[in-house]
């Protein structure tokens, strides 16, 4: 199906090439095929045929701009074209994704357009473009049309914010409300959010449910890590399912396309029960479910291998290209482009830390390609109807009052009443605890409901709690007469008996011995130790007979001892804390030699001056018998450097690298930090910047005593965006021209592959600091000419693509 030019490539098939509404890798690949009740197939795709064919009722009928979408409908046999569209504007244009209505007598389209007067209708949520300017610049659409002869457009609308980039990837059908939902991407944090709704701000994907007549935004939210400015996963499947949960997958990281370059799925949520909470390598499969109305975050998680983030490409999840599908019952039915790069075995240098994860008993749990596997997964949530659970505790018995925790356990439910059946208050909190006053039988009931589950919508479950108010409380205090002997202890019982029998009690001192009386005299110890003391009160008319308290008694003879170490030495301006190890210690007096003093048990102090210093300390114990201690230990404080430099130019001058003169006193040794995360131990360094601004140059010195001195300086720099490559070299290890580089100023990243005649790739870097010696795994290559792409993005935003030939002398 198609015309005299490209047809189902979006923009360009290359699969590293981007630009117009090519965003993701795999773009180049998106469509959709839907089949009716009656086996009629329906396609979006799109085209930049002149003649692509068309029926008499297509809206229209001439591709209007560099790139058209386009939605066709063909009989179940393939024999005959029923209707075909040209769906344009003034620009560019893609349709992605199809979803029939409830009835099948209308049919939904989206994608992306840049075009300004793209098809749509009046009184349509928006039907005038956004106006987004610069690289890129998209708007989303979705647009109606009628499934039956004349086949008309129904609505259509723009989605998409002011910024320069909204597109939509995906568009489902509520069974329950026959509302539209549509899922994309949109850079700069605008998209708008409703209220209620599950949302993480400023995030790059969306979801947006629109009324059948695509006239009024019901939900919208965004998720993803909250970077507005690239987007963290490429979206690949969409689902509302019939209890109009939300599902999505996506994959992250880039496989070279230039938008997307940081564009990866750190900080995305996951929920607790996540197969996979974390992604180490920035670079994995990412599944989403929203519950109804987008208002809770069901389900999310990561899912894929993890691998040395280094090798940008080959270690990601991705898909090329079209989409996968998930069921209506909640089943997601996923293909994955795996373990790319092939196994660690297979292709030197790949460091993963952990395997493409699959299961027991499938057809094959083996990585065995020496690149991309195919993965399939399915993930079922089994979400039925509403199912009202309860849970209770501590205790669901006892006497008043009576708090008993009860927790909710209930199955796809959205709204809970609660009823304790104690003539209290409902509440409709989600797990909730209540506290019994009255003696009683309680039948505490929970009312679950969710108006769009499946199939039973609401359910009760019941509890039985018993509380009774007849108690006893038993309790006591304790003094120890002499701690350092003889060791005697005498008990007060501060027991309570509200059940209005008579008590009885029964004391256990913990040294074999006990005692009958409600107040027991005095109780000398044999000696020292730890005891459990035990009170055991009964009354028969209590509701819980006999109780217990117990109390653990410590007596102790013994003296205390003040014992601390310190450093040595120490550089001036360097805190220090003691390390304690007196014993016995119940206060602390230090004094620091310096006139400086401290009660606190771990005190931190730095001296203010060089010198010898005697710290010492007083520990205090008014229960020990020696009652106090004194220890005194020397520290010499050491004076350190002087720190100071000069640089030039004074003045920033484009490319021109900074020299750093080292004017530092009595220093033995240097660290350089130049404020952009590099580093230098030379003593007068020079230094090239990569970016153009103001970085906080430092200079830490060290003496012959390690002590050090650090100074800081604003140091100018101003770069332009350059980059170039030698069209030859001679790798003969003469010491010149041995390696090729790529050189250049600005560069934010880059990507060099170089190929040989045969189009294998035989070397690929992307650091200027890593070149090609002419070998290929470990072989010398022939002196011939190597086919490179070089493709690059500077700081400023800009970017740049070069190809051509390194010729290979020796």
């Amino acid at each position: 199906m198609g015309g005299n030019g490209n047809d189902g490539v979006n923009f360009d098939s290359t699969e590293y090439g981007f630009g117009e509404l090519k965003y993701n890798y795999g773009d180049d690949a998106r469509s959709e095929v839907q089949i009716d009740k009656t086996g009629n197939v329906y396609v979006a795709d799109c085209t930049n045929s002149t003649d692509f064919p068309t029926t008499p009722s297509a809206i229209s009928t001439t591709l209007s701009g560099l790139q058209d979408g386009v939605v066709f409908k063909m009989n179940s046999t393939l024999t005959t074209l029923l209707w075909s569209t040209y769906l344009s504007g003034n620009g560019s244009d893609a349709a992605y994704a199809l979803a029939f209505d409830t009835s099948e007598t209308s049919i939904y389209v989206a994608g992306g357009t840049n075009s300004t007067n793209f098809p749509t209708t009046v009184g349509s949520y928006h039907p005038a473009a956004y106006g987004g300017t610069g690289v890129g610049a998209t708007d989303g659409f979705v647009v109606k049309f009628n499934c039956n002869p004349p086949y008309n457009l129904q609505d259509g609308t723009y989605i998409g914010t002011s910024g320069n980039y909204d597109q939509v990837y995906g568009v489902q059908v509520s069974e329950t409300s026959n509302d539209v939902y549509v899922m994309g991407q949109s850079l700069g944090g605008a998209f708008p959010v409703t209220a209620g709704v599950y949302s993480n701000p400023n995030s790059c994907q969306f979801v947006m449910k629109l009324d059948s007549s695509l006239s009024t935004n019901l939900v919208s939210t965004v998720f993803g890590n909250g970077d507005p400015t690239v987007t963290n996963i490429s979206p690949v499947a969409f689902l509302v399912d019939t209890c109009d949960n939300v599902y999505i997958s996506g994959w992250s990281g880039n496989l070279g396309l230039g938008y997307t370059s940081s564009g990866l799925c750190f900080g995305m949520a996951t929920t607790s029960d996540a197969f996979k909470p974390v992604s180490v390598d920035g670079r994995d499969f990412y599944f989403i479910v929203l519950g109804p109305g987008m208002a809770s975050l069901r389900y999310a998680t990561f899912y894929g291998r993890d691998c040395d983030s280094s090798y940008e490409i080959w270690e990601g999840e991705h898909v090329d290209g079209g989409t996968s599908r998930f069921s209506k019952q909640g089943i997601i039915y996923q293909g994955i482009c795996a373990s790319c790069g092939g196994a660690p075995d297979k292709m030197p240098g790949i460091s993963c830390f952990s395997p493409f994860p699959t299961t027991p008993g499938v057809w094959s749990q083996t990585d065995s390609s020496y690149n991309c596997n195919e993965a399939a997964l399915k993930v079922a949530f089994n979400i039925g109807p509403v199912t009202a659970v309860i849970n209770a505790g501590p205790s669901t018995s006892g006497c008043a009052p009576l708090t008993v925790n009860f927790y909710n356990l209930s199955n796809n439910a959205l709204t809970f009443v609660w009823n304790f059946g104690d003539g209290s208050p409902t509440t409709t909190a989600d797990s909730t605890s209540h506290t019994f006053t009255a003696a009683g039988i309680y039948t505490v009931s929970l009312s679950a409901a969710n108006s769009n589950a499946c199939f039973r919508t609401t359910d009760t479950a019941h509890y039985i709690i018993v509380v009774d108010t007849s108690v006893i409380t038993p309790s006591f205090n304790y003094a120890l007469t002499d701690s350092c002997g003889p060791y005697i202890a005498t008990f007060t019982n501060t027991s309570v008996d509200d059940a209005g029998g008579t008590p009885f009690y029964q004391w256990w001192f913990g040294d074999g011995s006990f005692d009958t009386g409600a107040a027991p005299s005095a109780h000398s110890y044999p000696g020292t130790g730890t005891y459990t003391v035990t009170l055991v009160m009964s009354d028969n008319l209590a509701c819980k007979t006999p109780d217990t308290v117990s109390h653990i008694i410590t007596i102790s003879s013994f003296n205390l001892s003040a014992k601390f170490s310190i450093p040595d030495s120490l550089c001036l301006g360097t805190p220090f804390t003691p390390v304690d190890t007196a014993t016995n210690v119940s206060s602390y007096s230090w004094n620091f030699g310096d006139g400086h003093t401290s009660s606190g048990a771990d005190p931190t102090y730095n001296f203010d001056a060089p010198g010898t210093y005697t710290v010492t300390l007083v520990a205090e114990n008014s229960e020990a018998c020696n009652g106090a201690d004194t220890l005194h230990e020397v520290i010499k404080i050491l004076s350190g450097p002087i720190a100071n430099f000069s640089f030039t130019p004074i003045t920033a001058t484009a490319n021109v690298p900074t020299t750093f003169t080292n004017l530092s006193i009595n220093a033995t040794r240097y660290l350089w930090n130049f404020g952009d995360n590099i580093t230098s131990t030379e003593v007068n360094p020079i230094h090239q910047y990569n970016n153009t601004g103001t970085f906080k140059a430092c200079l830490t010195a060290y003496n012959a005593s390690n002590c050090p001195s650090q100074i800081c300086k604003e140091v100018p720099a101003e770069v332009d965006p350059l980059v170039g490559i030698p069209s030859g070299f001679s790798p003969n290890g003469d010491g010149e021209n041995d390696i090729l580089y790529v050189r250049g100023a600005a560069i934010a990243t880059m990507d060099l592959k170089i190929f040989n005649r045969w189009g294998q790739l035989v070397f690929e870097t992307t650091s200027q600091e890593k070149g090609w010696d002419g070998t290929f795994n470990g072989q010398p290559q022939p002196i011939e000419a190597y086919a490179y792409v070089l493709q690059v993005s500077f700081i400023d935003g800009t970017s740049k693509l070069l190809k051509g030939n390194i010729t290979l002398l020796r």
